[in-house]
């Protein structure tokens, strides 16, 4: 009886844990879609007038929901960002940190079957454009990198700017929760921007490894309060 007794208590105990901590916490952070991959640039890296390229690959959403029904299963989903121009450089050795300034861009997302398509490869650029063209969206009002270096290892940060989807073929069935007035003011972030290390080495033909986040615009859900009577009349 007291082994029992106890087990019972202990169950109503990690409930009621868990009970809280979705009380406390919003029900999911931001609704996003991410890439991970690497970036290049021509005529030379960093250099104003230079055009970046980013291709990668996404993965399933893992905390948050996607906006987008995207089937990981079946699907690979690939991005080509181009058209971004280095705008303006700034390398400030006092502060460790190096600063670039981009206009232009458009992001494209292509879908490809898993079976029977050709897996993205990053020694051949093409595998990433050789699908079918989902969606595409133009950077609007320019784009903003910092990067740091504080301990001498090579820089990385950040990056953040906007952007509005503007067509591909699935558009409409992709976006539909979220109308045509959603199609604009996407958060397009970078994340985990960086040079490259001995453990994270880059691969030829690319200046940085490169993240990016493309959240949508409603952005954080709100938490939901709830009263302590109802969080203990989930153990009635």
């Amino acid at each position: 009886m007291k082994i029992g007794f106890f087990q019972n208590n202990l169950t109503r105990a990690a409930l009621l844990v868990l009970a809280l901590t979705a009380v406390a916490v919003p029900a999911a952070a931001q609704v996003e879609v991410t890439f991970e991959g690497y970036c290049w640039y021509t005529p030379a890296k960093d250099g104003v007038g230079s055009v970046m390229q980013v291709v990668g690959v996404s993965n399933p959403p893992v905390s948050a929901p996607s906006p987008m029904d995207m089937d990981y299963d079946v699907y690979e989903f690939t991005i080509w960002v181009d058209e971004m121009v280095v705008t303006q450089f700034q390398d400030v050795p006092a502060d460790q940190k190096q600063i670039t300034d981009f206009e232009g861009g458009v992001i494209r997302i292509y879908q490809q079957a898993k079976i029977g398509g050709t897996p993205a490869d990053y020694a051949d650029v093409g595998t990433f454009i050789d699908g079918d063209m989902i969606l595409m969206a133009d950077v609007r009002d320019g784009w903003h990198m910092e990067l740091t270096d504080p301990m001498g290892m090579g820089f990385g940060g950040w990056g953040i700017g906007a952007c509005d989807f503007v067509g591909g073929t699935r558009m409409d069935d992709l976006l539909e929760i979220a109308g045509p007035v959603y199609l604009a003011n996407w958060t397009f972030s970078g994340t985990g921007i960086a040079d490259g290390s001995f453990f994270n080495p880059i691969p030829n033909g690319y200046d940085r490894m490169f993240g990016i986040k493309l959240v949508y615009p409603d952005g954080p859900t709100p938490g939901e309060n709830e009263t302590w009577g109802a969080v203990k009349g989930l153990f009635r």
